[in-house]
């Protein structure tokens, strides 16, 4: 998957939470929590007590770390840092000559890094799970 089906996915999920969530009020949000009914999350302002939607960063901090609400959404985000035997890998996959590849481990551990950054070798691996539709994304 690349960024830009990733950014579709989480655009159209974050539409989707903003369409049920505008027009929300104070009073509509703790009258479903009265009833037992569905509560759309966000914010209450400070001083006015009305109800906030969450920025798209917010919602997509929120999926990432809140796994009931990103179930509710259908959108789990996970995140991991590659190591550096994944990034080796990447590197083999990539068809970076053997040679070049082994020569990166052989040296000191933050020359390696370098060279990988040089070559935009990816340091996190990022985990989509939207409609139960896993993808996966490198950055």
């Amino acid at each position: 998957m690349n960024k830009e089906k990733y950014n579709q996915i989480v655009d159209s999920t974050y539409e989707s939470y903003l369409s049920k969530a505008k027009n929300q009020t104070t009073e509509d949000l703790f009258g479903s929590m009265i009833k037992g009914d569905e509560i759309i999350h966000g914010m209450l302002e400070a001083h006015t007590r009305d109800f906030i939607p969450y920025t798209r960063e917010q919602f997509i901090d929120k999926c990432k770390t809140d796994k009931e609400f990103s179930e509710r959404w259908g959108l789990t985000i996970e995140e991991e840092e590659l190591g550096l035997d994944e990034r080796k890998q990447i590197m083999i996959d990539k068809e970076i000559d053997y040679v070049t590849v082994n020569m990166f481990f052989n040296k000191t551990l933050d020359r390696p890094k370098q060279e990988m950054y040089e070559k935009t070798i990816p340091t996190k691996l990022i985990t989509v799970i939207y409609n139960n539709e896993t993808f996966e994304i490198y950055e």
